[in-house]
């Protein structure tokens, strides 16, 4: 038999009986650990349930990056702020900057409000929340940068990016099925638009591997025809990722006294791919 005893020799809770006070401090521990993973817990149900349902439109993103395994990196409209082109920007209005508090790593509060096409636009930033806030709803972000290009010595362009705490989303097996699906979907003209391309790209390869003087000419042409086509591809996979965004949302619940945001579903053509359930 292991004798492992000189192993534990130094140890207080080994090579020993425990007594009553090792034993009641181990105990305190554990009942303290979970009382704080339930507190996280019943934090998340409390917010799930009882906040404040928005829907945000997410960035433009290309579509075939949506998913990696099974984990999606989420970028939202009001993840950059451009403060002059807020709806809730007047002309009396100061523009905050940095020493102001609007520092990296600060929080600050955003108000949203509903648009009519069903998706929650951003109306204005706060550094705190307003005390006269009743039933306006308010999204905390955590500042990343804040930037103010100057023009005749004023604050022309001032922008402010954001997180939310809600970038990233895990999906199962389930979901990431409907994500892939939603991932791959691009419009035929671009697909047929790639092929041309590739082809053209492999004859302007086997042109240039010759190199020989009669033959410059036809690499010039399919040069020429390349280029065009090119930028084609560039605006109409821009496009793409326009009309993607505008059908892909997030379902967020915010709670109304701290501003902090969940995910609770996506949204896929209005209608929902993906809804938390609580248990």
């Amino acid at each position: 038999m292991i004798n492992l005893k000189p192993y534990f020799k130094d140890r207080p809770f080994f090579g020993r009986p425990l007594d009553l006070k090792s034993l009641i401090t181990i105990l305190a521990t554990l009942f303290i650990l979970t009382l704080m993973l339930g507190a996280m817990v019943w934090g998340r149900v409390s917010l799930l349930q009882n906040g404040t349902q928005v829907v945000l439109k997410t960035a433009p993103v290309d579509p075939r990056d949506l998913l990696r395994g099974y984990f999606v990196r989420l970028s939202y409209d009001i993840s950059r702020l451009e403060l002059k082109k807020l709806a809730g920007y007047r002309q009396d209005r100061q523009i905050p900057l940095k020493r102001d508090g609007y520092k990296k790593h600060a929080n600050v509060y955003v108000e949203l409000r509903p648009m009519s096409s069903g998706f929650w636009s951003p109306y204005w930033v706060y550094r705190f929340l307003p005390q006269d806030r009743k039933e306006r709803v308010f999204i905390r972000g955590r500042v990343r940068s804040y930037s103010c290009r100057s023009r005749m010595r004023s604050k022309d362009r001032c922008t402010l990016s954001l997180r939310y705490g809600i970038e990233k989303f895990f999906a199962d097996k389930t979901r990431a099925k409907k994500l892939e699906d939603f991932g791959r979907q691009q419009s035929t003209e671009i697909t047929e638009l790639r092929k041309q391309i590739r082809e053209l790209e492999k004859s302007y390869r086997q042109q240039r591997q010759k190199q020989k003087k009669a033959e410059r000419q036809d690499i010039k042409d399919l040069s020429a025809q390349l280029v065009p086509m090119r930028t084609k591809l560039s605006k109409l996979i821009a496009q793409n990722r326009l009309n993607m965004a505008n059908r892909f949302a997030v379902i967020a619940r915010i709670d109304k006294q701290s501003g902090e945001a969940a995910i609770s579903g996506l949204q896929l053509d209005d209608k929902a791919i993906y809804e938390e359930r609580l248990f």
